[in-house]
């Protein structure tokens, strides 16, 4: 009983927390925008992994093209829009009660990788560089990683799509959580391999 008082004490979840490296926790996917956009400035190298990245690309579009004119590497991992693990998201999706009319998730992962020629268009022979894989099976959750020191993570819960999930930060090169993310991501570019755009 003593552990269990202990264990549930808020200085005990606080420390946890920064052991982890959480910085902070959101209800919502998109609650910080304005963060997210000050990372990916300022980062060299930017690796998302997500089954796709269409409204990322369209509510972060600014910051990923001054990134890209600024010289940094994107590295994307999106899900094979053919892949068996994106047959079942679709059904799970359709049968919470998405219409099947509605864009579905395959052409979301195909409008992505458009978005991402465009973008690379629109920056002219800049010095940065975008790199894309496909996975078939390996994906888990959603991370947006700035250089090897900020992460954002949020946890994949379908059917919930995109904005409705809650979404972890975590910060520093000691952090836990971002550690074990670049190391997530990592293996997943090494299993699928990536190539420039």
């Amino acid at each position: 009983r003593e552990f269990i008082r202990t264990f549930n004490t808020p200085e005990h979840r606080i420390k946890e927390c920064e052991a982890l490296g959480i910085q902070r926790l959101l209800s919502r996917a998109t609650a910080e925008n304005d963060l997210l956009t000050e990372h990916i400035l300022k980062a060299r190298l930017i690796r998302i992994f997500a089954v796709n990245c269409e409204m990322l690309l369209r509510n972060m579009r600014e910051p990923f093209m001054r990134a890209l004119q600024g010289g940094a590497r994107m590295e994307l991992l999106l899900a094979n829009p053919d892949s068996a693990l994106v047959q079942e998201m679709e059904a799970l999706e359709i049968a919470d009660g998405r219409d099947p009319e509605e864009r579905s998730i395959p052409r979301c992962i195909r409008e992505s990788e458009g978005a991402l020629r465009t973008l690379l268009h629109e920056v002219e022979q800049g010095p940065g560089s975008i790199w894309l894989g496909h996975y078939g099976t390996h994906y888990r959750e959603t991370l947006i990683l700035c250089d090897s020191d900020w992460a954002w993570w949020t946890p994949h819960f379908n059917p919930v799509r995109g904005d409705e999930r809650p979404t972890i930060l975590a910060e520093g090169e000691n952090s836990k959580l971002v550690r074990l993310c670049v190391r997530h991501f990592e293996a997943v570019k090494r299993a699928c391999g990536v190539a420039q755009l």
